[in-house]
């Protein structure tokens, strides 16, 4: 990778880098901590080669899970979560009404759910 990033500097270039569904094996293997440990490991050097590049013009994430919660991108001080933002928000996921308005039937069910289980402690 290091060959890659010298020749884009030499060569005044940029590359742009999409990674959608970072967290797709991390989910999968999320009750399976060896196989989730080794892939958390290869996104955070991943990440950790490609942080502070010039040659990067610009990384795009995708997954279900937030960044900021995953250790994986500890070493990411220079994110931005565009998901905050009202104008990209859309397009990132859901709004809060569209959860109330698509899923209220699935949170009415999840809440019925908990409650049951806090009774039965």
């Amino acid at each position: 990778m290091n060959n890659l990033f010298s020749y884009l500097n030499s060569n005044e270039k940029s590359i742009v880098i999409l990674i959608d569904e970072y967290d797709c094996q991390l989910t999968a293997n999320i009750n399976n901590p060896e196989l989730y440990n080794k892939f958390q490991e290869c996104i955070r050097y991943l990440y950790a080669v490609i942080k502070g590049k010039d040659a990067v013009e610009f990384l795009g994430i995708t997954g279900v899970t937030r960044l900021k919660d995953e250790s994986i991108f500890s070493v990411g001080s220079d994110i931005k979560d565009l998901s905050y933002f009202p104008g990209i928000a859309t397009i990132c996921g859901f709004t809060k009404d569209e959860i109330k308005h698509y899923y209220h039937d699935y949170l009415n069910l999840a809440v019925s759910c908990e409650q049951k289980l806090q009774l039965n402690k």
